[in-house]
């Protein structure tokens, strides 16, 4: 076979059908790979010409790029016709190998991808308003001051653990803050998991909860670290300021449940309030805490309302929360309303 006979091929790399047609060792048009060694790539049969296959490739990989996501696919590989592989040209020098194209090599790198908090719910317009601002700066961690979380039980006998964090900022709002929980026995990690906040204002008391049925004994310690996070100030009036006030909390009653012919006994107060929204801009995505204190000033029970109204600034609405005590009798009553802001302030 002479030098300029055309050769049908199948790439190594990119198993892509190409035509070779020069001495040496062919060389894929597409990828623009050098094949391992002359006849080493898989000629193609008469019956399998066309670039069906190409397009496809080119479609699954257009979409994971697109999305920002590497999906690796699994085939069961097809049956090979075995033909005998043309001979090397006998007269001509070796082309050299092709330099791959760097510009083909794709990267994905963008710093400003952000847990969504769970719940939050965004329109497109306040995710192009939050990316057409600069750049929040970082918030200092540090200031999220965590007390560790105390053992209790809550009305179905289960083991809770309930703490609470603070934002000891004098006026930084740390915005959306991702806490990472772990329990460790003698140094290693027995169990962790995620917990998102909202938006955390100064001086902003919210609760830490977390569940565990197994043996308290298993663990030693609890450690929180949090993910990193922006954060704006109290004078940015580009965000809501919002403000819980309770009502009325009258005095806790019990209650009794039956529930698959066990009984259940709990205490609970029912309480009322306002949240107003004193800021310049409109709230929306706003979370409610509802926090009940002992004597000692210490968090005996809470519960979370996540308010769908979107309140005007000027404006406000009412809730109305039972609140379930678990530790000590019920001395006092407090009330937090956050914002749970777009995840690329």
């Amino acid at each position: 076979m002479s030098a300029d006979t055309p050769v049908k091929f199948k790439c190594a790399y990119c198993a892509s059908y190409q035509t070779w047609t020069g001495a040496g060792t062919p060389v894929c048009a597409n990828c623009g790979a050098s094949q391992p060694a002359v006849g080493a790539a898989t000629p193609v049969p008469p019956a399998k010409r066309g670039r069906t296959g190409i397009v496809v490739f080119a479609l699954i990989a257009g979409v994971a790029i697109a999305g920002g996501v590497f999906v690796f696919v699994h085939k069961k590989p097809a049956a090979v016709v075995q033909t005998k592989p043309s001979p090397p040209a006998l007269t001509g020098a070796a082309a050299p190998p092709a330099p791959v194209n760097e510009s083909r090599i794709v990267r994905v790198d963008n710093p400003k991808i952000r847990q969504i908090p769970n719940g939050a719910e965004f329109t497109a317009d306040d995710l192009l308003k939050s990316a057409n601002r600069p750049p929040s700066p970082p918030f200092d961690t540090r200031l999220l001051v965590v007390k560790t979380p105390r053992r209790m039980q809550d009305e179905e006998e289960n083991q809770i653990y309930l703490g609470e964090v603070t934002n000891s900022s004098p006026d930084q709002v740390a915005i959306a803050p991702v806490a990472m929980l772990s329990i460790k026995k003698n140094g290693e990690v027995i169990d962790s998991a995620e917990h998102d906040f909202p938006d955390l204002v100064p001086g902003a008391h919210v609760p830490v909860f977390f569940g565990y049925n197994a043996d308290p004994r298993t663990f030693d310690t609890i450690e929180i670290t949090w993910k990193p996070t922006k954060l704006y100030t109290l004078t940015d009036g580009q965000h809501a300021k919002l403000t819980a006030t309770i009502a009325s909390h009258p005095l806790a009653r019990g209650s009794t449940e039956v529930n698959f012919t066990r009984e259940y006994r709990y205490t609970y107060a029912k309480v009322t309030g306002t949240i107003d929204n004193q800021g310049q801009a409109p709230a929306k995505n706003i979370r409610l805490f509802v926090i009940a204190r002992d004597a000692k000033g210490q968090i005996t029970g809470y519960e979370r309302q996540d308010v769908g109204d979107i309140i005007a600034p000027g404006g406000s609405a009412k809730f109305e929360v039972n609140v379930t005590q678990w530790g000590d009798p019920i001395a006092s009553m407090e009330a937090v309303a956050s914002p749970t802001s777009p995840p690329e302030l």
